[in-house]
């Protein structure tokens, strides 16, 4: 699913007289949710913004809208919404948004600021190629099973800003002493529900302690995303999150957006 809206022409020329009558009624043909997903709400580089028109995309969805300035701000995320709904863009809009704009030198060999994990490599390519889509500054590599380990080196010595994968590719670098994740800022999992289900939550698990410290609020910003969020959701969340979190749920029959203390035993 693609953001985007293709908005009617008036066939007759109403919008000839006054310029403000026209602008009110362009407006009273938005419908609520292109109202408050509107780009100029949201601090979008004009970069970005070309870069999302190109794609088609026109105004930010539901989950874009209620995550965007939480994930902007550094915030820790849980987001509980359905496939489909645009969840890759609310998580690599914004963290493309704070990358864009960090002065720090893009040095060959540099390690990955952001980590995205997903369950399948199908995913890990849709997931990469929407980063790509959206940023001209930024290297990002997607690494899965199934393919050349030469290529993927050549990637890691070269130096990549966001590294997309599955879990157990980028565990299989990370026991061979060829990926460093200890410099990263972002760690994002994607549809935890069904990495869950298909066995990763160990190896997630073995992939985090490379990049957290036990306690400190200097571990990366950490963004769950998932249909369901069974208990091992909130283990995670206790156990890499700052003790703090915002959570969004667009599954019930209201979205809801609060704030969770993390109980710290």
């Amino acid at each position: 699913m693609s953001n985007g809206v293709k908005l009617s022409k008036k066939e007759n020329n109403s919008c000839e007289g006054s310029h403000t009558e026209c602008e009110s009624d362009q407006d009273q043909e938005l419908t609520a949710e292109q109202k408050e997903g509107a780009f100029a709400n949201f601090d979008i580089s004009k970069a970005t913004l070309d870069l999302l028109k190109a794609r088609g995309v026109t105004y930010l969805f539901p989950v874009q809208v209620k995550t965007f300035k939480s994930v902007f701000e550094g915030k820790d995320v849980v987001a509980q919404a359905r496939t489909g709904t645009g969840k890759t863009f609310s998580f690599a809009i914004p963290l493309i948004e704070k990358l864009d704009r960090d002065p720090q030198e893009r040095k060959r060999g540099r390690s990955p600021k952001v980590l995205v994990l997903t369950p399948t490599r199908e995913l890990a390519m849709q997931v990469a190629r929407d980063f790509k889509d959206i940023t001209k500054k930024l290297t990002v590599a997607c690494f899965y099973g199934g393919t050349a380990y030469n290529g993927q080196l050549d990637l890691i010595r070269n130096g990549i800003d966001i590294l997309v994968g599955t879990p157990g590719r980028i565990k299989d670098h990370l026991q061979n002493n060829k990926l460093d994740l200890s410099k990263l800022k972002h760690v994002v999992l994607d549809e935890v529900d069904q990495m869950l289900d298909m066995g990763f939550a160990e190896q997630v698990e073995e992939i985090l302690v490379n990049s957290y410290k036990k306690d400190s609020e200097d571990n990366p910003q950490t963004l769950l995303f998932s249909a369901t969020c069974p208990p091992w959701v909130y283990n995670v969340a206790k156990k890499y999150m700052k003790s703090k979190y915002e959570q969004v749920d667009l599954i019930g029959k209201k979205t809801k957006k609060t704030a969770m203390t993390v109980e710290v035993n």
